[in-house]
């Protein structure tokens, strides 16, 4: 069976992360598989490894405008896919023109946002005969539009960074990436992996640890880029010297700094169902985290995390203080939390559901 995956472009990002990785699957298993986008190029880009995969652009130049998308009518009756699968946002509010224009080939819808949906998407969605989620925080967004259920189905994100470290090269890993940050071996670490765009809310997490107690040091590291990280950088400045942030950058491998760090905390305002908290499980991270759309079926609350009401900076930062006491998660806290990420996003059978869910309605159609 041949796939066409439409996203806009392939930027940092879990949709698009995931794009690629089914994209990829789906060729594993024997079916051709088409990236179209809008916007040629992008960092994820670089991470496509199966020459099957087709990856075709429409606009002719890096124009920065995710919606225009020149020639999509004639790029997708020259690849004439059996079934077509909606990525992000763009591509989604494009649905109904899609299934309009091609009624003929199966059109499967996603939603995987934890932002607000625009009208176009609302009503692709509506439309849809098919629509998978990731969450089911976001299946209960689209019983709230009136959706059937039997149009739903729910597949976790699989964790794509895989084979995790064995536990001597994770000793290794964590000794050598806290020796280049010239972190202390005894010294508590908190992780945040995000973009710096508005809703991540990397502010919030900062400020917090501005009034965090002084009797232990702690250092604060992020991961990622974007818009408000320069901001980010310079509220960084204003902690106290017993707060230390590092700011690492975009890392295409991030498992060394999950190896080297003992928290991961989010205080984002704007979600779905984060990866970062998946991959941190895996790792054996503990989390802190508001209770935001999808985020609380990352781990569990009162086992291998703390689910803090959504904005509640006094109650994230007494979750944190309460971590360096030692008082909250109980010795054997990493073990649980792989176990538990093992059963929910294990990659073989989520990708496996998913491609099945994706024949299925195809063949159907």
């Amino acid at each position: 069976m041949k796939l066409l995956f439409y996203q806009d472009f392939l930027r940092v990002g879990g949709t698009e992360a995931h794009t690629i990785h089914q994209s990829q699957w789906a060729s594993d298993h024997g079916h051709s598989s088409i990236i179209l986008t809008n916007r040629p190029g992008g960092r994820l880009a670089a991470t496509i490894t199966r020459p099957a995969v087709k990856v075709r652009s429409l606009q002719p130049f890096q124009s920065g405008i995710n919606f225009w998308a020149p020639g999509w009518r004639s790029a997708i009756r020259q690849e004439n896919p059996d079934a077509i699968i909606l990525m992000g946002r763009v591509a989604n509010c494009m649905g109904n023109a899609i299934r309009d224009q091609f009624p003929g080939i199966p059109v499967i819808a996603s939603l995987r946002t934890g932002r607000r949906i625009p009208l176009k998407y609302r009503k692709s969605l509506t439309q849809a005969g098919k629509i998978i989620v990731n969450s089911e925080w976001a299946a209960t967004r689209t019983k709230a539009m009136g959706i059937d259920p039997s149009r739903v189905s729910l597949v976790y994100n699989p964790f794509l960074k895989g084979p995790l470290p064995t536990p001597d090269e994770q000793e290794r890993q964590r000794a050598t990436i806290r020796s280049e940050a010239g972190c202390r071996p005894d010294r508590p670490v908190i992780l945040c992996v995000a973009s710096f765009v508005p809703g991540k809310n990397q502010e919030g997490l900062l400020k917090a640890l501005h009034n965090l107690n002084p009797e232990r040091p702690v250092e604060a590291w992020f991961v990622g880029e974007g818009t408000r990280m320069k901001h980010c950088q310079a509220l960084a400045k204003t902690l106290p010297p017993h707060v230390k942030a590092r700011f690492w950058g975009h890392r295409r491998n991030v498992s060394p700094l999950y190896c080297g760090a003992d928290l991961a905390v989010s205080a984002s305002l704007e979600e779905s169902l984060p990866n970062f908290l998946v991959e941190a499980q895996y790792h054996g991270l503990p989390v802190v985290a508001y209770d935001e759309a999808g985020v609380k079926e990352c781990f569990i609350d009162g086992t291998t995390g703390v689910l803090i009401p959504r904005g509640d900076s006094a109650a994230l930062l007494s979750a944190i203080g309460d971590w360096l006491q030692g008082g909250i998660f109980p010795r054997d806290v990493a073990s649980s939390c792989r176990a538990f990420a093992q059963g929910r996003f294990d990659p073989d059978r989520q990708s496996h559901l998913w491609l099945d869910l994706v024949l299925e309605f195809a063949s159907c159609h």
